[in-house]
């Protein structure tokens, strides 16, 4: 009997250590994660309170920018004269509309200045940021521009010119026919060049003066061969289609040729021009940028107010004159050229025979000047006349 309750003791003893020992281990484990958390056992067990983890916030996930589709060009800003003139006043006689990408909007800004004596003229802004003539899919220009012509332009009775900056996005690879090709390749380019002279034809098949505005010399030395190769090709398309091409590349640039974002402005004072990223303009940049163009716009209005002027509106290649503008031949004064011919300032005078001095010699053949012989080829000192600044003599005579 008493070795069976010392067997039952010692069962009894082995189980509750072996419950002792698993207790103490969970015991131990809880305490070392309560511990890498701010607690441990032994604020358990003298009744410190468990702190409060903050609750775990989760970040959103960052949402991909969406860049809206353009407008149709039939919607949009119409001009400053257009959403400042009052219902009782009279639409401007004549509308210029400015197309175009990114630079095209600080163009128009600065039209806006230039033409701000004339009540009469309406600049229209049409431009849309982020456009260019390589994705069609996203904003598709000479579809755009055909069916506004075909529609009648918001705010003005009529267009009188158009003027054009458009290329800052197109330095990348294009897609025609389900294929793409890469920036500057020969397929890249005939593609290219078709969008472009689509744009000429689609203005003069309405009568429409275009003016194309080059772009400006870039900041960016990667980028400024880019740049140059668009402004050839818009160059070239306009000397084939008889559209005018303004070229701004030296008007922005220093005198090595390199970019400046720093210049003269209209008023001749050196100001800011071109803003941080290099390529946009300031006021004043946008002002002078304005200037470049202003001179064909009015010379294009001017034309269109006097009948008797030669009208300024390109021909589609091959096309017919028109049996309606015939009339008598108005003589026109020649076109100036920009650089005239190379004199030399500092040369000795020539005659026509190749000599160094004009008809007759210099003096005349067969007189001489004593003071100039004296002087200059014998070297002889000259008298200081008396009562003369420099004459020595005391007391003066």
């Amino acid at each position: 009997m008493a070795g069976s309750s010392l067997g039952f003791a010692f069962r009894l003893a082995l189980v509750l250590g072996s419950l002792l020992l698993s207790g103490g281990a969970l015991l131990i484990a809880g305490g070392g994660a309560a511990q890498a958390q701010g607690w441990g056992i032994f604020d358990n067990l003298f009744g410190r309170a468990r702190p409060v983890q903050p609750p775990v916030v989760q970040l959103p996930k960052p949402q991909r920018r969406v860049i809206p589709r353009p407008a149709p060009l039939d919607a949009g800003d119409a001009g400053s004269k257009i959403t400042a003139r009052k219902s009782s006043e009279p639409e401007p006689a004549h509308g210029v509309v400015i197309l175009g990408d990114n630079l095209a909007q600080p163009l128009a800004n600065g039209l806006d200045e230039a033409f701000g004596d004339r009540t009469d003229v309406a600049i229209l802004h049409k431009a849309r940021d982020g456009t260019g003539l390589t994705r069609e899919s996203f904003f598709d220009w000479p579809k755009a521009i055909r069916e506004f012509l075909d529609a009648k332009p918001a705010g003005a009775a009529k267009i009188d010119a158009a003027v054009i900056m458009i290329g800052s996005n197109d330095a990348r690879s294009l897609s025609e026919g389900g294929k793409s090709y890469p920036f500057d390749s020969d397929e890249w380019t005939a593609i290219y060049t078709r969008r472009v002279v689509a744009i000429s034809e689609a203005f003069a098949a309405k009568k429409i003066p275009l003016v194309w505005v080059g772009l400006p010399i870039p900041k960016d030395d990667s980028v400024t061969d880019d740049m140059a190769a668009l402004n050839d090709i818009y160059r070239d398309a306009a000397a084939k289609t008889g559209t005018t091409f303004v070229d701004t590349w030296a008007a922005f640039s220093d005198a090595d040729g390199d970019f400046t974002a720093t210049g003269p402005d209209v008023n001749g004072q050196i100001v800011r021009l071109r803003s941080n990223d290099g390529l946009r303009f300031t006021r004043a940049g946008a002002r002078k940028l304005a200037h470049f163009v202003e001179g064909d716009i009015r010379r294009i209005l001017d034309q269109v107010a006097d009948p008797n002027q030669p009208a300024a509106v390109p021909a589609l290649p091959g096309s017919a004159p028109d049996k309606e503008q015939s009339g008598p031949t108005v003589k026109t004064a020649p076109v100036k050229p920009e650089v005239g011919p190379v004199m030399v300032l500092t040369a000795p005078p020539a005659a026509g025979n190749g000599r160094l001095d004009p008809p007759g010699g210099f003096p005349p053949a067969g007189r001489s000047d004593p003071l100039v012989d004296a002087v200059l080829i014998k070297g002889e000192p000259q008298a200081t006349p008396p009562g003369r600044a420099d004459d020595p003599t005391w007391p003066p005579k």
